[in-house]
Protein backbone atom coordinates (compact mmCIF):
# COMPACT_ATOMS: atom_id res chain seq x y z
CA UNK A 1 0.00 0.00 0.00
CA UNK A 2 1.17 3.52 -0.83
CA UNK A 3 1.55 5.92 2.13
CA UNK A 4 2.90 9.45 2.13
CA UNK A 5 3.68 11.95 4.90
CA UNK A 6 4.65 15.62 4.98
CA UNK A 7 5.50 18.32 7.52
CA UNK A 8 5.82 22.10 7.21
CA UNK A 9 6.84 25.18 9.18
CA UNK A 10 6.53 28.82 8.09
CA UNK A 11 7.07 32.08 9.97
CA UNK A 12 6.27 35.62 8.82
CA UNK A 13 7.36 38.65 10.78
CA UNK A 14 4.85 41.33 11.74
CA UNK A 15 4.03 43.45 8.72
CA UNK A 16 5.10 40.78 6.25
CA UNK A 17 3.51 37.59 5.08
CA UNK A 18 4.04 37.75 1.33
CA UNK A 19 4.80 40.40 -1.21
CA UNK A 20 1.11 40.93 -1.87
CA UNK A 21 -0.27 40.92 1.69
CA UNK A 22 0.24 42.52 5.06
CA UNK A 23 -1.46 41.10 8.13
CA UNK A 24 0.13 43.50 10.63
CA UNK A 25 1.16 40.70 13.01
CA UNK A 26 3.68 37.88 13.18
CA UNK A 27 2.33 34.61 11.79
CA UNK A 28 3.71 31.15 12.55
CA UNK A 29 2.29 28.03 10.89
CA UNK A 30 3.37 24.41 11.27
CA UNK A 31 1.87 20.96 11.02
CA UNK A 32 1.99 17.47 9.56
CA UNK A 33 -0.16 15.21 7.43
CA UNK A 34 -0.25 11.57 6.37
CA UNK A 35 -2.36 9.65 3.87
CA UNK A 36 -2.43 6.15 2.42
CA UNK A 37 -4.49 3.24 1.13
CA UNK A 38 -5.77 0.47 3.35
CA UNK A 39 -7.02 -1.48 0.32
CA UNK A 40 -8.11 -0.90 -3.28
CA UNK A 41 -11.24 0.96 -2.20
CA UNK A 42 -10.48 2.69 1.11
CA UNK A 43 -8.03 5.54 1.69
CA UNK A 44 -7.40 7.32 5.02
CA UNK A 45 -5.70 10.62 5.78
CA UNK A 46 -5.01 12.76 8.84
CA UNK A 47 -3.76 16.32 9.22
CA UNK A 48 -2.71 18.46 12.19
CA UNK A 49 -1.88 22.16 11.88
CA UNK A 50 -1.19 25.11 14.18
CA UNK A 51 -1.63 28.76 13.16
CA UNK A 52 -0.25 31.21 15.73
CA UNK A 53 -0.98 34.92 15.25
CA UNK A 54 1.16 36.43 17.96
CA UNK A 55 -0.60 38.77 20.39
CA UNK A 56 -3.92 37.92 18.68
CA UNK A 57 -4.86 34.23 18.60
CA UNK A 58 -3.61 30.67 18.34
CA UNK A 59 -5.54 28.09 16.35
CA UNK A 60 -5.10 24.29 16.31
CA UNK A 61 -6.74 22.07 13.71
CA UNK A 62 -7.03 18.28 13.65
CA UNK A 63 -8.78 16.47 10.80
CA UNK A 64 -9.29 12.81 9.89
CA UNK A 65 -10.76 11.78 6.54
CA UNK A 66 -11.76 8.56 4.80
CA UNK A 67 -12.47 8.05 1.08
CA UNK A 68 -14.34 5.00 -0.19
CA UNK A 69 -14.76 4.10 -3.86
CA UNK A 70 -18.21 3.07 -5.04
CA UNK A 71 -18.06 1.14 -8.29
CA UNK A 72 -16.03 2.67 -11.08
CA UNK A 73 -17.52 6.17 -11.02
CA UNK A 74 -18.36 7.19 -7.48
CA UNK A 75 -16.59 8.05 -4.23
CA UNK A 76 -17.93 8.87 -0.78
CA UNK A 77 -15.75 10.86 1.61
CA UNK A 78 -16.31 11.52 5.30
CA UNK A 79 -14.34 13.92 7.48
CA UNK A 80 -14.30 14.94 11.13
CA UNK A 81 -12.45 18.15 11.97
CA UNK A 82 -11.78 19.81 15.32
CA UNK A 83 -10.64 23.40 15.69
CA UNK A 84 -9.39 24.92 18.95
CA UNK A 85 -8.89 28.69 19.24
CA UNK A 86 -7.44 30.79 22.03
CA UNK A 87 -7.40 34.58 21.83
CA UNK A 88 -4.71 36.79 23.38
CA UNK A 89 -5.11 37.03 27.15
CA UNK A 90 -7.33 33.96 27.40
CA UNK A 91 -6.22 30.89 29.36
CA UNK A 92 -8.49 28.27 27.72
CA UNK A 93 -9.10 27.16 24.16
CA UNK A 94 -12.57 27.30 22.62
CA UNK A 95 -13.37 24.13 20.66
CA UNK A 96 -15.59 23.47 17.69
CA UNK A 97 -16.13 20.21 15.82
CA UNK A 98 -17.63 19.74 12.38
CA UNK A 99 -18.35 16.72 10.22
CA UNK A 100 -18.66 16.61 6.46
CA UNK A 101 -19.88 14.22 3.78
CA UNK A 102 -18.86 14.50 0.15
CA UNK A 103 -19.94 12.58 -2.92
CA UNK A 104 -17.94 12.68 -6.12
CA UNK A 105 -19.21 11.19 -9.36
CA UNK A 106 -17.45 10.83 -12.70
CA UNK A 107 -20.06 11.33 -15.41
CA UNK A 108 -17.66 10.41 -18.20
CA UNK A 109 -13.94 10.36 -18.93
CA UNK A 110 -13.86 14.19 -19.05
CA UNK A 111 -16.38 15.46 -16.48
CA UNK A 112 -16.54 15.01 -12.72
CA UNK A 113 -19.00 16.66 -10.30
CA UNK A 114 -19.10 16.76 -6.52
CA UNK A 115 -21.28 18.00 -3.65
CA UNK A 116 -20.36 18.48 0.00
CA UNK A 117 -22.40 19.05 3.12
CA UNK A 118 -20.70 20.27 6.30
CA UNK A 119 -22.48 20.17 9.65
CA UNK A 120 -21.67 21.52 13.09
CA UNK A 121 -21.33 18.66 15.58
CA UNK A 122 -20.31 20.51 18.73
CA UNK A 123 -19.43 24.09 19.70
CA UNK A 124 -18.31 25.83 22.85
CA UNK A 125 -20.20 28.92 23.88
CA UNK A 126 -19.68 32.07 21.77
CA UNK A 127 -18.70 30.06 18.66
CA UNK A 128 -21.18 30.37 15.81
CA UNK A 129 -22.28 27.39 13.74
CA UNK A 130 -20.35 26.56 10.59
CA UNK A 131 -22.81 24.69 8.40
CA UNK A 132 -21.72 24.83 4.77
CA UNK A 133 -22.77 23.51 1.37
CA UNK A 134 -20.48 23.21 -1.65
CA UNK A 135 -20.99 22.18 -5.26
CA UNK A 136 -18.35 21.98 -7.97
CA UNK A 137 -17.09 20.35 -11.13
CA UNK A 138 -13.86 19.34 -12.86
CA UNK A 139 -13.91 19.32 -16.67
CA UNK A 140 -11.16 18.13 -18.95
CA UNK A 141 -12.02 20.28 -21.94
CA UNK A 142 -9.35 18.63 -24.11
CA UNK A 143 -6.11 16.71 -23.69
CA UNK A 144 -4.42 20.06 -23.05
CA UNK A 145 -7.02 22.07 -21.11
CA UNK A 146 -8.62 21.59 -17.69
CA UNK A 147 -11.31 23.76 -16.08
CA UNK A 148 -12.60 23.56 -12.51
CA UNK A 149 -14.98 25.55 -10.35
CA UNK A 150 -16.49 25.49 -6.85
CA UNK A 151 -19.14 27.51 -5.04
CA UNK A 152 -19.82 27.42 -1.30
CA UNK A 153 -22.35 29.11 0.94
CA UNK A 154 -23.07 28.75 4.61
CA UNK A 155 -23.42 30.35 8.01
CA UNK A 156 -20.14 32.28 7.71
CA UNK A 157 -20.33 33.59 4.17
CA UNK A 158 -19.70 32.62 0.57
CA UNK A 159 -16.71 31.51 -1.47
CA UNK A 160 -16.08 30.74 -5.12
CA UNK A 161 -13.08 29.52 -7.12
CA UNK A 162 -12.60 29.20 -10.88
CA UNK A 163 -9.36 27.71 -12.29
CA UNK A 164 -8.05 27.14 -15.81
CA UNK A 165 -4.92 25.20 -16.79
CA UNK A 166 -3.77 24.90 -20.39
CA UNK A 167 -0.78 22.94 -21.69
CA UNK A 168 0.52 24.63 -24.83
CA UNK A 169 2.90 21.76 -25.56
CA UNK A 170 5.03 19.29 -23.64
CA UNK A 171 7.30 22.10 -22.38
CA UNK A 172 4.94 25.04 -21.75
CA UNK A 173 1.75 25.57 -19.80
CA UNK A 174 -0.30 28.57 -18.60
CA UNK A 175 -2.76 28.82 -15.72
CA UNK A 176 -5.20 31.24 -14.14
CA UNK A 177 -7.30 31.29 -10.95
CA UNK A 178 -10.01 33.59 -9.62
CA UNK A 179 -10.94 33.35 -5.93
CA UNK A 180 -13.59 35.15 -3.92
CA UNK A 181 -13.91 34.42 -0.21
CA UNK A 182 -15.45 35.77 2.98
CA UNK A 183 -14.66 32.68 5.06
CA UNK A 184 -11.19 33.72 6.28
CA UNK A 185 -9.79 33.29 9.78
CA UNK A 186 -7.61 36.40 9.71
CA UNK A 187 -10.30 38.92 8.77
CA UNK A 188 -14.01 39.11 8.03
CA UNK A 189 -14.19 41.23 4.85
CA UNK A 190 -14.57 39.77 1.36
CA UNK A 191 -11.37 39.36 -0.61
CA UNK A 192 -10.94 38.75 -4.32
CA UNK A 193 -7.78 37.47 -5.93
CA UNK A 194 -6.88 36.86 -9.57
CA UNK A 195 -3.74 34.95 -10.53
CA UNK A 196 -2.12 34.45 -13.95
CA UNK A 197 1.05 32.47 -14.57
CA UNK A 198 3.06 30.20 -16.82
CA UNK A 199 5.72 27.52 -16.49
CA UNK A 200 8.16 26.50 -19.21
CA UNK A 201 10.85 23.86 -19.52
CA UNK A 202 13.59 25.42 -21.62
CA UNK A 203 15.99 22.45 -21.40
CA UNK A 204 16.32 19.09 -19.70
CA UNK A 205 17.95 20.86 -16.76
CA UNK A 206 16.09 24.18 -16.52
CA UNK A 207 12.50 25.22 -15.86
CA UNK A 208 11.31 28.83 -15.52
CA UNK A 209 8.04 30.25 -14.22
CA UNK A 210 6.34 33.60 -13.79
CA UNK A 211 3.20 34.63 -11.94
CA UNK A 212 1.16 37.77 -11.35
CA UNK A 213 -1.36 38.15 -8.52
CA UNK A 214 -3.98 40.88 -8.17
CA UNK A 215 -5.88 41.07 -4.88
CA UNK A 216 -8.42 43.46 -3.43
CA UNK A 217 -10.30 43.72 -0.17
CA UNK A 218 -11.89 46.24 2.14
CA UNK A 219 -8.73 46.52 4.24
CA UNK A 220 -5.95 46.00 1.70
CA UNK A 221 -5.12 45.47 -1.96
CA UNK A 222 -1.98 44.75 -3.90
CA UNK A 223 -0.25 43.54 -7.04
CA UNK A 224 2.61 41.02 -7.05
CA UNK A 225 4.86 39.82 -9.85
CA UNK A 226 7.09 36.78 -9.36
CA UNK A 227 9.73 35.13 -11.54
CA UNK A 228 11.81 32.05 -10.87
CA UNK A 229 13.78 29.14 -12.24
CA UNK A 230 14.79 25.62 -11.24
CA UNK A 231 18.08 24.18 -12.42
CA UNK A 232 19.16 20.51 -12.19
CA UNK A 233 22.80 20.38 -13.34
CA UNK A 234 23.17 16.64 -12.67
CA UNK A 235 21.53 13.77 -10.85
CA UNK A 236 21.08 14.50 -7.14
CA UNK A 237 21.54 18.29 -7.43
CA UNK A 238 18.75 20.87 -7.57
CA UNK A 239 18.96 24.68 -7.42
CA UNK A 240 16.24 27.33 -7.48
CA UNK A 241 15.93 31.11 -7.71
CA UNK A 242 12.82 33.28 -7.37
CA UNK A 243 12.30 37.05 -7.35
CA UNK A 244 9.15 38.91 -6.22
CA UNK A 245 8.03 42.51 -6.47
CA UNK A 246 4.82 43.81 -4.97
CA UNK A 247 2.94 47.07 -4.50
CA UNK A 248 0.34 47.00 -1.74
CA UNK A 249 -1.83 49.23 0.37
CA UNK A 250 -1.04 48.12 3.91
CA UNK A 251 -2.74 49.42 7.04
CA UNK A 252 0.15 51.84 7.51
CA UNK A 253 0.05 53.14 3.91
CA UNK A 254 1.60 52.30 0.51
CA UNK A 255 4.43 49.77 0.70
CA UNK A 256 6.80 48.56 -2.02
CA UNK A 257 7.98 45.05 -1.28
CA UNK A 258 10.82 43.11 -2.92
CA UNK A 259 12.04 39.61 -2.13
CA UNK A 260 14.58 37.15 -3.53
CA UNK A 261 15.03 33.48 -2.65
CA UNK A 262 17.84 31.06 -3.45
CA UNK A 263 17.53 27.32 -2.75
CA UNK A 264 19.81 24.32 -3.12
CA UNK A 265 19.47 20.58 -2.53
CA UNK A 266 21.63 17.48 -2.85
CA UNK A 267 20.91 13.83 -2.13
CA UNK A 268 22.63 10.50 -2.59
CA UNK A 269 22.68 7.27 -0.59
CA UNK A 270 24.92 8.67 2.18
CA UNK A 271 24.31 12.42 2.28
CA UNK A 272 21.33 14.75 1.99
CA UNK A 273 21.47 18.54 2.18
CA UNK A 274 19.04 21.43 1.66
CA UNK A 275 19.49 25.18 2.10
CA UNK A 276 17.36 28.26 1.58
CA UNK A 277 18.42 31.91 1.68
CA UNK A 278 15.86 34.71 1.43
CA UNK A 279 16.14 38.51 1.44
CA UNK A 280 13.16 40.85 1.87
CA UNK A 281 13.04 44.62 1.61
CA UNK A 282 10.15 46.99 2.39
CA UNK A 283 10.11 50.65 1.37
CA UNK A 284 7.51 53.38 1.73
CA UNK A 285 5.24 53.59 4.76
CA UNK A 286 7.17 50.63 6.19
CA UNK A 287 10.96 50.35 5.86
CA UNK A 288 12.31 47.00 6.87
CA UNK A 289 15.08 44.60 5.83
CA UNK A 290 15.02 40.91 6.62
CA UNK A 291 17.38 38.00 6.02
CA UNK A 292 16.26 34.41 6.51
CA UNK A 293 18.14 31.16 6.04
CA UNK A 294 17.27 27.53 6.77
CA UNK A 295 19.74 24.66 6.38
CA UNK A 296 19.50 20.93 6.99
CA UNK A 297 21.88 18.02 6.37
CA UNK A 298 22.17 14.35 7.24
CA UNK A 299 25.10 11.96 6.83
CA UNK A 300 24.89 8.19 7.06
CA UNK A 301 28.34 7.52 8.45
CA UNK A 302 27.90 3.74 8.33
CA UNK A 303 25.13 1.17 8.57
CA UNK A 304 24.70 1.87 12.30
CA UNK A 305 25.36 5.60 12.77
CA UNK A 306 23.77 8.71 11.27
CA UNK A 307 24.50 12.41 11.90
CA UNK A 308 21.81 15.12 11.64
CA UNK A 309 22.44 18.87 11.45
CA UNK A 310 20.35 22.02 11.12
CA UNK A 311 20.89 25.77 11.26
CA UNK A 312 18.16 28.43 10.95
CA UNK A 313 18.46 32.20 11.26
CA UNK A 314 16.11 35.17 10.85
CA UNK A 315 17.32 38.76 11.24
CA UNK A 316 14.95 41.74 10.92
CA UNK A 317 16.04 45.39 10.91
CA UNK A 318 13.37 48.09 11.09
CA UNK A 319 14.86 51.25 9.53
CA UNK A 320 12.19 53.51 11.08
CA UNK A 321 12.12 52.17 14.65
CA UNK A 322 15.11 50.07 15.75
CA UNK A 323 13.19 48.87 18.82
CA UNK A 324 11.23 46.66 16.41
CA UNK A 325 14.32 44.71 15.36
CA UNK A 326 14.11 40.95 15.87
CA UNK A 327 16.51 38.02 15.67
CA UNK A 328 16.15 34.24 15.78
CA UNK A 329 19.03 31.73 15.65
CA UNK A 330 18.67 27.97 16.03
CA UNK A 331 21.35 25.35 15.51
CA UNK A 332 21.34 21.65 16.21
CA UNK A 333 23.51 18.55 15.95
CA UNK A 334 22.27 15.02 16.51
CA UNK A 335 23.57 11.45 16.36
CA UNK A 336 21.31 8.45 15.81
CA UNK A 337 22.69 4.98 16.55
CA UNK A 338 21.11 1.63 15.75
CA UNK A 339 23.52 -1.31 15.65
CA UNK A 340 23.48 -3.04 12.29
CA UNK A 341 23.57 -6.43 13.99
CA UNK A 342 21.01 -5.61 16.71
CA UNK A 343 17.83 -3.83 15.61
CA UNK A 344 16.40 -3.98 19.14
CA UNK A 345 18.39 -0.95 20.30
CA UNK A 346 17.97 2.69 19.20
CA UNK A 347 19.88 5.64 20.68
CA UNK A 348 19.57 9.35 19.89
CA UNK A 349 21.70 12.18 21.27
CA UNK A 350 21.09 15.83 20.41
CA UNK A 351 22.43 19.31 21.15
CA UNK A 352 20.41 22.47 20.37
CA UNK A 353 21.34 26.14 20.62
CA UNK A 354 18.60 28.80 20.55
CA UNK A 355 18.74 32.59 20.60
CA UNK A 356 15.34 34.25 20.34
CA UNK A 357 14.64 37.99 20.38
CA UNK A 358 10.93 37.98 19.45
CA UNK A 359 9.29 40.56 17.24
CA UNK A 360 7.18 43.29 18.85
CA UNK A 361 4.00 41.43 17.91
CA UNK A 362 5.31 38.26 19.54
CA UNK A 363 6.72 39.88 22.67
CA UNK A 364 3.40 39.89 24.51
CA UNK A 365 3.46 36.10 24.73
CA UNK A 366 7.15 35.20 24.43
CA UNK A 367 10.36 35.57 26.41
CA UNK A 368 13.84 36.52 25.22
CA UNK A 369 16.10 33.52 25.63
CA UNK A 370 19.61 32.18 25.02
CA UNK A 371 19.47 28.44 25.61
CA UNK A 372 21.55 25.29 25.27
CA UNK A 373 19.71 21.97 25.33
CA UNK A 374 21.29 18.54 25.68
CA UNK A 375 19.20 15.37 25.40
CA UNK A 376 19.68 11.63 25.10
CA UNK A 377 17.00 9.07 24.36
CA UNK A 378 17.04 5.30 24.14
CA UNK A 379 14.59 2.58 23.08
CA UNK A 380 15.01 -1.16 23.57
CA UNK A 381 12.72 -3.92 22.30
CA UNK A 382 12.50 -6.65 24.95
CA UNK A 383 10.49 -9.07 22.84
CA UNK A 384 7.96 -8.92 19.98
CA UNK A 385 5.33 -7.53 22.37
CA UNK A 386 7.17 -5.13 24.69
CA UNK A 387 9.41 -2.11 24.08
CA UNK A 388 10.79 0.23 26.76
CA UNK A 389 12.37 3.67 26.44
CA UNK A 390 13.68 6.63 28.41
CA UNK A 391 14.69 10.24 27.77
CA UNK A 392 16.84 12.69 29.72
CA UNK A 393 17.24 16.36 28.80
CA UNK A 394 18.56 19.57 30.29
CA UNK A 395 18.22 23.18 29.22
CA UNK A 396 20.56 25.79 30.65
CA UNK A 397 20.88 29.41 29.62
CA UNK A 398 19.53 32.89 30.17
CA UNK A 399 16.03 34.40 30.02
CA UNK A 400 14.81 38.00 29.94
CA UNK A 401 11.18 38.94 30.65
CA UNK A 402 11.20 42.39 29.00
CA UNK A 403 11.76 42.36 25.26
CA UNK A 404 15.29 43.57 24.41
CA UNK A 405 15.53 45.27 27.80
CA UNK A 406 16.46 44.48 31.37
CA UNK A 407 18.80 41.99 32.96
CA UNK A 408 19.22 38.38 31.90
CA UNK A 409 18.67 35.75 34.60
CA UNK A 410 19.78 32.13 34.69
CA UNK A 411 17.29 29.39 33.89
CA UNK A 412 17.84 25.63 34.14
CA UNK A 413 15.26 22.94 33.44
CA UNK A 414 15.63 19.17 33.78
CA UNK A 415 13.37 16.66 32.03
CA UNK A 416 13.03 12.90 32.39
CA UNK A 417 10.60 10.38 30.93
CA UNK A 418 10.13 6.61 30.90
CA UNK A 419 7.77 4.89 28.50
CA UNK A 420 6.45 1.47 27.70
CA UNK A 421 5.08 0.31 24.38
CA UNK A 422 2.93 -2.82 24.01
CA UNK A 423 2.07 -4.41 20.68
CA UNK A 424 -1.70 -4.89 20.66
CA UNK A 425 -2.84 -6.52 17.42
CA UNK A 426 -1.44 -6.58 13.90
CA UNK A 427 0.07 -3.10 13.33
CA UNK A 428 -1.35 -1.38 16.44
CA UNK A 429 0.63 -0.37 19.57
CA UNK A 430 -0.35 1.17 22.91
CA UNK A 431 2.01 3.67 24.57
CA UNK A 432 2.12 4.93 28.17
CA UNK A 433 4.70 7.48 29.34
CA UNK A 434 5.50 9.04 32.70
CA UNK A 435 7.22 12.43 32.43
CA UNK A 436 8.83 14.77 34.96
CA UNK A 437 9.99 18.40 34.71
CA UNK A 438 12.02 20.43 37.19
CA UNK A 439 12.85 24.15 37.06
CA UNK A 440 15.81 24.65 39.36
CA UNK A 441 15.60 28.43 39.97
CA UNK A 442 12.14 28.31 41.58
CA UNK A 443 12.30 24.70 42.84
CA UNK A 444 9.16 23.77 40.92
CA UNK A 445 8.40 20.20 39.88
CA UNK A 446 5.67 18.98 37.52
CA UNK A 447 4.88 15.40 36.53
CA UNK A 448 2.21 13.30 34.89
CA UNK A 449 1.45 10.78 32.19
CA UNK A 450 0.91 10.68 28.44
CA UNK A 451 -1.02 7.95 26.59
CA UNK A 452 -1.22 7.19 22.88
CA UNK A 453 -2.16 4.60 20.29
CA UNK A 454 0.10 4.13 17.24
CA UNK A 455 -0.35 2.36 13.92
CA UNK A 456 2.58 1.21 11.79
CA UNK A 457 2.58 1.67 8.02
CA UNK A 458 5.33 -0.37 6.44
CA UNK A 459 8.76 -0.67 8.04
CA UNK A 460 9.67 3.03 8.16
CA UNK A 461 6.65 5.04 9.29
CA UNK A 462 4.03 5.16 12.04
CA UNK A 463 1.28 7.57 13.07
CA UNK A 464 -0.21 7.96 16.53
CA UNK A 465 -2.89 9.88 18.36
CA UNK A 466 -2.84 10.46 22.10
CA UNK A 467 -3.55 12.69 25.07
CA UNK A 468 -1.02 14.59 27.19
CA UNK A 469 -2.29 14.82 30.78
CA UNK A 470 0.52 17.24 31.70
CA UNK A 471 0.78 20.89 30.65
CA UNK A 472 4.44 20.80 29.53
CA UNK A 473 6.35 19.62 26.47
CA UNK A 474 9.52 17.56 26.13
CA UNK A 475 10.83 20.42 23.93
CA UNK A 476 12.60 22.45 26.61
CA UNK A 477 12.96 25.55 24.41
CA UNK A 478 9.16 25.88 24.51
CA UNK A 479 8.48 27.85 27.69
CA UNK A 480 4.66 27.71 27.53
CA UNK A 481 2.70 25.47 29.87
CA UNK A 482 -0.21 24.95 27.50
CA UNK A 483 0.42 21.47 26.09
CA UNK A 484 -2.32 19.53 27.82
CA UNK A 485 -4.69 17.88 25.37
CA UNK A 486 -4.89 15.75 22.25
CA UNK A 487 -1.98 15.43 19.83
CA UNK A 488 -1.07 13.76 16.54
CA UNK A 489 2.37 12.16 16.27
CA UNK A 490 4.22 11.16 13.08
CA UNK A 491 7.45 9.14 13.30
CA UNK A 492 9.81 8.12 10.52
CA UNK A 493 12.32 5.29 11.01
CA UNK A 494 15.43 4.29 9.11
Amino acid sequence: NDWTAATWWRQSEAGFSAARRDTGTELTEYGAEVSGELNDRLRLSARFAVVDREAQAEERRLAVQGDYKIGKSGMVSAEARQRSTRTAGATDFLDSTVGALRYTHRLNSSLEVHATGQFTLDNDANISDNNLGTVGARWRVSNKTNLSGDYSTGDRGEAATLSLDHRINSDHRVFGTYTMSTDRTDRADRERQFTLGNRSRISNQTTIFSESQFSSGQRESGVTHAFGLNFIPRSGWDFGLSIQHGELEAQSGPVRRDAATLTGRFRNQEVSWSSKLEYRDDAGAEQREQWLSSNRASWRMNESLRMLMRFNISDTNDLIDSSRNARFVEGGLGLAYRPDNNDRLNLLGRYTYLYDLPSTGQSLSATDQRSHVLSVEGIYRLNPKWEVGAKLAQRYGKLRLDRNDGAWFSSTSNFAAIRGRYHLIKRWDGVLEYRWLEVEENDSVRSGVLAAIDRHFGEHFKIGVGYNFTDFSDDLTNLDYDHQGWFLNLVGKY
